[in-house]
This record gives C-alpha cells, structure tokens and sequence, in this order.
C-alpha cells in the first residue's frame, strides 16, 4: 500500500465528478499513508468539510475495493502533507587518532525561533518590513498591541 492507491482514487473520482468538481475539492488533497491509515490533508476547514461530507463514502468504497485484504482507515486533516527534511550540515562519525575513540555524529543547529516547528507563518513576515496601509492601519494596530 503506497502512494498509487491515492492515485487510483484520483483517477476513478477523475472519471465520476465533473471537472470543476473535482479540480475544486479532490485536487487539492494531499494524502500520506503510513501505518496502514490513509490521511488526506486539505488546504483549509473548508474543503475539509465538503470533501468529508460529500465524498468520503465513495473515498472509502475505492480504497476497500483497491485494498481488498486490508483496506486502511481513512482520516481528515487540515494543512499540507509533512516535508520529510533531510539534516543540511551534520559532521560524520570519525575517530580520534589521539584516544581512539569514536566522535558521536551531531545534527547541524537549526536557528532558534519562537514559533512552533509545524506553523505555516512565513519568518520573512515580520512587523519589522510591514507596509501600512490605510486598508490594514486598523489590522496592525490591533496585532501589534
């Protein structure tokens, strides 16, 4: 079981909805299968709701019958698939030639920040480069208290 079952659904749900409908609300799912649970992960509440109250019947009915001898649970999440992040700049095990014994392998530091490590607010966003506006003047007044 892998990511070609999720494909199999896009195709068949490809054939069965109308265009616009698919493009809409079965495109923009994201699925990961891992422990035999199949997560589709749509961009906002939203689409998750749509998508779950009007297609996760037949969602399940296409992956019972792809996955006739153990089909996994379906599950709904909001956001993106996780990115599986490789480590950038980490030392190799080595020997010391002085003790002979083994250097232990440390990760690369990452930089420090206050926000949490699964947020999808952008560093780059700060109050530091905001352009007011007189749209937003209220926005930034209130955020900034």
């Amino acid at each position: 079981m892998d990511h070609s079952l999720w494909q199999r659904c896009l195709s068949v749900l490809q054939e069965e909805l109308p265009a616009q409908q698919f493009s809409m609300w079965i495109r923009p799912l994201q699925c990961v299968v891992e422990d035999n649970i199949m997560t589709l992960y749509a961009p906002n509440r939203f689409v998750l709701d749509w998508v779950r109250d009007k297609y996760v019947e037949r969602i399940t009915t296409i992956v019972s019958l792809a996955e006739t001898s153990n089909p996994p649970l379906l599950r709904f999440d909001v956001g993106a698939k996780p990115v599986q992040q490789t480590p950038v700049n980490t030392q190799v095990s080595s020997v010391d030639h002085n003790t002979g014994s083994n250097l232990a392998e440390t990760p690369a530091k990452e930089p420090e920040t206050n926000l949490p490590k699964t947020t999808n607010v952008r560093n780059k966003y700060t109050f530091e480069n905001f352009v007011e506006g007189k749209s937003n003047q209220l926005a930034r007044a209130a955020a900034s208290q």
